[in-house]
């Protein structure tokens, strides 16, 4: 059986995955104590089945960790019906299509800072850094400003994020548990502070949005907002970041995809990102707990007993993807689950795909070229 935290694994995965998909139905891990849905049909199920549900399962009780059980335990990512409902209600009603369709001109504004950042750096010192100086910053200066936050501490965020994300990975440390326990505090508190202050003083941001959105006379609580929030950032930038250093590495590696980036840049933005998270997935595993008996492609899956989808995987199967082990950027139609499936479906999907609708293709052909590195992401 697969050991998720082997070196050689986390470097490739895909070919012990294939081997996974060659079971045919979900498969036991014993050391995890869950069954695997490595193909793209059993793992599309596990995320749409109402059966099995995002339980949330919290750290030891103590007051260590009761900052980071309520930031999960009240978002709309690890609940299920009928608090799933009204959370993602609410919260569309504040981050809907023409809140993303409003974010363009900032995300382009911020988009040819940094290009331009990355130019000159490539031009004082010969190389510049994907991730560092272009993919990690994005996403966070956008959700930064989808929020409110303000740009002199924009520094505190992407610390934070990845202090808590690392309690998803295999076997954290007792380090990274206490890292995890103070950036759940610290984050909280700060998004409380700027709660408090815009619900005082409304502005045009979505944390004033969201503190105001009302629907069948509900509204978020003060857990509810902050966890939201926390989420959007965790979420929305750690995905980001390395489904986009993946993809650029990937693309990198593949000097005839690169060409045809280079010369249609424009072309192919929306199919090369759904591309690059077919192709290297930022997200694994996601787990789900059976509420009641359920099957999976053949497989009782007894209450109370966990099923993960294996969502890189099943973007690899080769019998939903032609060439599955080959990067197209003009990949289409490509249904991969990259972005989730069912009630838990990505709700900033659309904000992935934003581009200027302005812009030429002679103009995007002037961006810097970088230096390939080693794998980018996880």
């Amino acid at each position: 059986m697969i050991d998720l935290s082997d070196k050689d694994f986390v470097l490739n995965p895909y070919p012990q995955l294939a081997e996974l998909r060659a079971h045919g139905k979900p498969v036991w891990h014993e050391d995890l104590g869950i069954f695997l849905a490595a193909n793209y049909k059993d793992a599309n199920q596990v995320l749409r089945d109402r059966k099995l549900g995002r339980v949330f399962k919290p750290k030891e009780p103590n007051e260590l960790w009761d900052t980071f059980n309520w930031l999960h335990a009240d978002s709309i990512l690890d609940s299920e019906p009928p608090k799933h409902t009204r959370l993602r209600s609410l919260v569309m009603k504040a981050f809907n299509p023409r809140t993303i369709a409003a974010l363009e001109p900032q995300i382009v504004a911020i988009t040819k800072t940094l290009l331009a950042q990355a130019s000159a750096k490539l031009e004082s010192e010969g190389s510049f850094d994907l991730i560092a100086d272009f993919a990690e910053p994005l996403p966070v200066r956008v959700i930064s400003h989808l929020l409110g936050f303000p740009e002199s501490e924009e520094h505190l965020l992407r610390p934070w994020s990845q202090a808590i994300v690392k309690m998803y990975e295999v076997n954290p440390s007792e380090q990274e548990k206490l890292e995890a326990q103070k950036a759940s505090k610290e984050f909280a508190e700060y998004v409380e502070a700027l709660m408090l202050e815009r619900q005082a003083n409304p502005g045009t941001d979505l944390i004033s949005e969201l503190a105001a959105v009302e629907q069948d006379g509900e509204k978020l609580n003060a857990h509810e907002l902050i966890a939201t929030c926390v989420l959007l950032l965790n979420a929305g930038h750690e995905a980001s970041v390395n489904g986009f250093g993946n993809g650029m590495v990937a693309t990198l590696n593949n000097p005839a995809q690169l060409e045809k980036l280079e010369e249609h840049p424009f072309d192919l933005a929306e199919t090369a990102v759904d591309e690059f998270l077919r192709f290297d997935s930022p997200l694994h595993l996601f787990e789900r707990t059976a509420t009641e008996d359920t099957e999976v492609g053949g497989v009782k899956i007894s209450r109370g007993q966990k099923i993960a989808a294996l969502l890189g995987s099943a973007n690899h199967d080769e019998e939903i993807f032609e060439r599955p082990t080959e990067l197209d950027l003009a990949r289409s139609p490509n249904p991969h689950i990259g972005f989730g499936a069912g009630i838990h479906f990505c709700i900033g999907a659309p904000l992935s795909k934003v581009r200027d609708v302005n812009r030429t293709a002679d103009a995007d052909r002037e961006i810097p070229k970088p230096e390939l590195g080693s794998r980018a992401g996880s």
